[in-house]
C-alpha cells in the first residue's frame, strides 16, 4: 500500500528498507509492514539519497551539504562535504564512496571506523561528470565527463604509491619518502628502492 507521498523512493539492496524524501524531510520505512523507522529534518531541500551496497550506510545530499548516516545507529551523522553532491558512487563492498560536488571536486571517502569517514582522494575536475563507477576490484574509479572523455583514477594511497614507485628508477625526494596511510601512520613511498638520503623517519609527515 501507499506509505507516503514523496519524491524518488529507493530500496536498499536487501529490499527490507525503503527511503524517500519530501522537501527537506527524509523518511525510512521497513518494507514488511511499512513501519516508520526514522524521520529526519535536514533544514535544506534534499536533492539525492543512496544506500550503500552493504546496507550499512545511507548517503544524503541537500543543497548545502552531503552526509552519511549509519543505519545500524540511526541518527548518527557523518558529514562528508559542505557542498551539494551531483554524482555519487559506492565501491562494490561499500567501504568507500566517491562524491562529485557542485564545486567540481571529486573526492573519495573510506569508511574505516572511527568517528568519521577518512578522505583519501581529492581532485578538482575542469568539467561536468556524466557518470562514475568503481572497478570490480575497487582499485580504480572510472569517470565519464561532459566531453565523453573516460578516465580511470587510482584512489587508494597505497595503490598510488605503488604505481609511482613502478615508474621511477630511484626514490623520491626526501620530503616525499613518506605518506599518511589509512592507519594514521607515516609510510615510506618506495621501501624496495634505494633512498637518496640516510635519515630517520620524520616526526611530521605530509598529511592529506
Amino acid at each position: 500500500g501507499a506509505l507516503m507521498q514523496t519524491e524518488l523512493p529507493l530500496f536498499n539492496s536487501g529490499g527490507s528498507l525503503l527511503a524517500a524524501y519530501a522537501g527537506s524531510t527524509l523518511f525510512l520505512h521497513e518494507t514488511g509492514g511499512g513501519a516508520l523507522l526514522w524521520e529526519e529534518e535536514f533544514g535544506q531541500p534534499i536533492t539525492h539519497a543512496q544506500f550503500g551496497p552493504d546496507d550499512h550506510w545511507l548517503l544524503v545530499s541537500t543543497t548545502e551539504a552531503t552526509s552519511l548516516w549509519d543505519l545500524d545507529s540511526l541518527g548518527e551523522e557523518k558529514r562528508l562535504d559542505f557542498e551539494q553532491a551531483l554524482q555519487t558512487a559506492f565501491s562494490p563492498d561499500g567501504r568507500a564512496v566517491a562524491v562529485w560536488d557542485e564545486g567540481h571536486n571529486l573526492r573519495v571517502w573510506e569508511m574505516t571506523g572511527g568517528w568519521r569517514p577518512h578522505k583519501v582522494f581529492n581532485v578538482e575536475m575542469s568539467g561536468a561528470l556524466l557518470s562514475m563507477h568503481f572497478s570490480p576490484d575497487e582499485k580504480r574509479l572510472l569517470t565519464v565527463d561532459e566531453h565523453h572523455e573516460v578516465r580511470t583514477w587510482l584512489w587508494e594511497p597505497t595503490e598510488m604509491a605503488a604505481e609511482a614507485c613502478s615508474r621511477t628508477a630511484g626514490n623520491f625526494e626526501k620530503y616525499e619518502f613518506w605518506y599518511s596511510g589509512l592507519d594514521g601512520l607515516a609510510h615510506r613511498g618506495c621501501p624496495g628502492l634505494p633512498g637518496l638520503w640516510e635519515w630517520n623517519p620524520p616526526q611530521m609527515s605530509i598529511w592529506r
